[in-house]
Formats: structure tokens, C-alpha cells, sequence
């Protein structure tokens, strides 16, 4: 019989680990998944300010805010949304915190800049960066009332740096997680963008493709996005990584035949994205331009598919 016995302290030890290496003023907290970090923060706030009945999100596409904002309605507590370019008059009274993604956690698109945000800082405010970090270092320092999620990659934790205000939060799940897999964090690994491959896969249209993007938006260019309005884009991302051996971590589709997850659906209708766009979308890593073939193989890719629906 194999006793699992969590070592009393290690996410403690860990936290103060993580803040050595990233020399984060305030303090850090590491979460498992970016989900869980909003759904115990949310919940830390809500717990300490119980009387405050609303808060204010602007988010991008996925699901990563879902557990927190669910657990928030259950409390009585509304959710109003905003747009990143038309900042709304709040009650501070009234209101627990801001929300928003820095950059959307699919497209990459770039919403919110937390260091020259006019968002009112007398309020806590929830940053959530999923790639951004890894393209730019993160400040050091941040607001009093800043709280900055930052996503992982491979087996990372998720790394939360807390200001001055908000370093008193309580959490109440991640203490009790077993965090030796994480013992080795030695900070973001910075990745260089490849603006000038992404935008010539995307001007090009590989393989009879069109761009996601129709005008120009601020973004990161770690990533190029194709759209099939005939395809699924799974099937192309199946395809590239069984034929030819491509990372997993390297090509993405977002349909459902990959995710099952009807929620993202609701959010693309919200977009006006038809079903055709949302099957038929794939992101390909900027890491993938040391490929001298990958144009190659994904238009090869997308030959074999129509050949076969044509069948």
C-alpha cells in the first residue's frame, strides 16, 4: 500500500520560491490552471467583501473565467460586461473588482495594457495575461489593488502576483493540493514573435484559406490564424500531426470535434462568428516558421482532405 502524504507548507515554500526567481515586489500565489486561480480569488474577495452586489468583466474568448463567474451568480452577485474601449462609470461601493483579459486566450488579440489602464485602481483589479508574459516580461511592480494571472505552458504552475492590498486574500483550495510536480520553476520562458511569418501565412492564405482578423488589431504575432469556411480544422490538425510528426502544442483547432465545449459556442454567436468560421479555424505557433516546410505540408494536408470528401 502507497501512502500519499502532502508535505505540510509546500505550496507556502513554493509561493516564496516562485517570487525569488521572478523578483515579483508584493507577493506571488500559484494555482494549478488559470480557472482555478480566478474562481479562489473571486471567491477570497466575495468572502471578504460579502456586501458588495456586482462586478465589472471584459473578457475574451474560452472558458477560463466560467467556475468564477458561476460561483459569483450563485452569491446574488451580477456580472456586467464592458468593452475594452468604453470603460463604464461604476459604483465603488457597490462594486467587488474588475476583471479582464489582457489578451484573448484564443485569437491572441490584446485588450487591456494593466500599467496604463484607466480602470479605477481604488477597485481590485483581476488581470489575466495567457501569452502575453511569455512575449514581455512582466512589470515587476504593479498597483496596490492588481492582481496579475499569468497562463503556463507544459507542466508550469500558474503564477499569481498580488499588490500590497491584495496580498491579505485567503485562499482556500490551493493549500490543501499536492505541488511537488512544480518544484522546479525558473520563470517565464521569453519567446520571440514572428510578426513577418504571421503575417505572410495569413496574407497568403495557405491553402485556399482566409485571415480570422479582417482589419488590422493589436495582437501577438506568436501565433497564425487560417480560416476554412469548408473544413474542420481538427481534421487539419489531426492530419499535420500524425503525418508529419508536428507538436501537438504547435497546432490548435478551436470546433467542437476538438473541444466539445458548447460555451464557446454562445460566445462566438455573441461575436456574430458563423458555425463555418468557428469549425474551420486553426492556430499555428509562431515556433512552427523554423519550418521550411510546413507550407508545404499544410496544403498537402488540406489537399488529402478535400480529395476525400469529395469521394
Amino acid at each position: 500500500m502507497i501512502i500519499d502524504l502532502r508535505k505540510p507548507y509546500q505550496w507556502d515554500e513554493l509561493n516564496e520560491s516562485v517570487k525569488n526567481t521572478l523578483q515579483f515586489d508584493g507577493s506571488t500565489k500559484v494555482f494549478q490552471s488559470v480557472s482555478q486561480a480566478i474562481f479562489e480569488i473571486a471567491m477570497s474577495i466575495k468572502n471578504l467583501y460579502a456586501h458588495k452586489s456586482q462586478f465589472y468583466h471584459s473578457l475574451g474568448l474560452g472558458t477560463h473565467a466560467d467556475e468564477g463567474i458561476l460561483y459569483l451568480a450563485r452569491q446574488g452577485t451580477k456580472g456586467l460586461g464592458f468593452s475594452f474601449d468604453q470603460l463604464p462609470t461604476i459604483e465603488d461601493k457597490k462594486t467587488l473588482f474588475w476583471i479582464c483579459d489582457v489578451d484573448d486566450a484564443i485569437t491572441g488579440q490584446l485588450y487591456h495594457e494593466p500599467v496604463d489602464s484607466l480602470l479605477d485602481p481604488k477597485i481590485f483589479r483581476i488581470w489575466i495575461s495567457h501569452r502575453k508574459h511569455f512575449s514581455q516580461c512582466p512589470s515587476k511592480t504593479i498597483a496596490d489593488n492588481d492582481i496579475c494571472v499569468f497562463g503556463g505552458q507544459g507542466t508550469s504552475p500558474i503564477i499569481a502576483h498580488f499588490g500590497k492590498r491584495a496580498q491579505p486574500l485567503h485562499m482556500l483550495l490551493a493549500p490543501t493540493l499536492n505541488w511537488s510536480p512544480y518544484s522546479g520553476f525558473s520563470g517565464f520562458a521569453q519567446h520571440s514573435e514572428q510578426k513577418i511569418w504571421v503575417e505572410a501565412v495569413e496574407r497568403e492564405k495557405w491553402a485556399g484559406s482566409e485571415s480570422y482578423f479582417s482589419t488590422q488589431v493589436p495582437r501577438l504575432f506568436d501565433r497564425a490564424i487560417l480560416v476554412w469556411n469548408d473544413l474542420d480544422a481538427s481534421a487539419i490538425r489531426d492530419l499535420l500531426i500524425k503525418n508529419y510528426k508536428i507538436d501537438a502544442d504547435h497546432v490548435e483547432a478551436i470546433g467542437l470535434n476538438r473541444w466539445n465545449e458548447a460555451k464557446l459556442i454562445s460566445q462566438l454567436e455573441k461575436r456574430q462568428m458563423s458555425s463555418e468560421v468557428f469549425r474551420g479555424t486553426l492556430l499555428l505557433s509562431a515556433e512552427l516558421a523554423s519550418d521550411s516546410k510546413i507550407k508545404k505540408k499544410v496544403e498537402d494536408t488540406v489537399a488529402v482532405l478535400r480529395q476525400m470528401s469529395s469521394l
